[in-house]
């Protein structure tokens, strides 16, 4: 069933990206503003049934990692470096603060990069206008820290023992981002712990958010 729909997905994208691109003619204003729209929504769809799919192979028990001598660095540095984009039409700032040196671990990148990536874009979405995001690596003893922080909305007390089950959405989640799939967190910890580390959340309504998780640190 997954393949039968992200295949004609795929499609409809690679076409949308022709024409985008002006591959196939030059397109008016309005009609290149309501494309992108239908782009956009596309990938929202595609990135739903791909979340869909990963939440089953974990059920399922064929959920799994492929780990290989990677940076964290690298990794957050280039999802900072995607979001650039969608945090000015907000005016954020993302910050980045790293120390001078961080061992190679054992990590699937994919993965991780695409739990750092929703976490940046969860306070991307959530952070407010005109505030600062601040992403920051550490290593603490035999573990390496990552931590987000946005000074947004923030998580109602109340809601937040739910926060990493699947499909659960805070109610300020769905006012402000109406379409998510509400899998995002719970993918999230599902790629952390299955590292072995651990992830965990510091909240406060109206005031922001940092969400942290840790790796350790294996030989490579």
């Amino acid at each position: 069933i997954s393949h039968q729909m992200r295949t004609p997905l795929v499609e409809m994208r690679w076409s949308m990206e022709l024409l985008l691109g002006g591959k196939l003619g030059a397109l008016a204003e309005r009609q290149e503003q309501f494309l992108k729209l239908i782009y956009d929504s596309n990938y929202n769809i595609i990135q739903i049934v791909n979340d869909v799919v990963l939440v089953l192979s974990v059920e399922e028990k064929t959920f799994q990692i492929k780990k290989e001598a990677s940076a964290v660095e690298n990794l957050v540095e280039t999802v900072i470096e995607r979001m650039k984009i969608k945090a000015e039409i907000k005016q954020l700032e993302i910050v980045f603060e790293k120390p001078p040196f961080l061992p190679k671990i054992a990590i699937d990148a994919k993965k991780i990069q695409d739990a750092v990536e929703r976490l940046v874009t969860n306070a991307v979405n959530y952070g407010g206008v005109k505030n600062k995001i601040i992403v920051e690596i550490s290593r603490k003893g035999e573990q390496i820290v990552f931590s987000v922080r946005d000074f947004g909305v923030g998580i109602p007390a109340e809601e937040q023992p739910n926060i990493f089950e699947k499909f659960y959405r805070g109610s300020k989640a769905y006012t402000i981002v109406p379409d998510a799939s509400g899998l995002g967190l719970f993918i999230v910890r599902t790629v952390i712990e299955a590292h072995g580390g651990k992830i965990w959340f510091e909240s406060q309504e109206g005031k922001g958010s940092i969400f942290y998780f840790s790796l350790p640190i294996i030989a490579v």
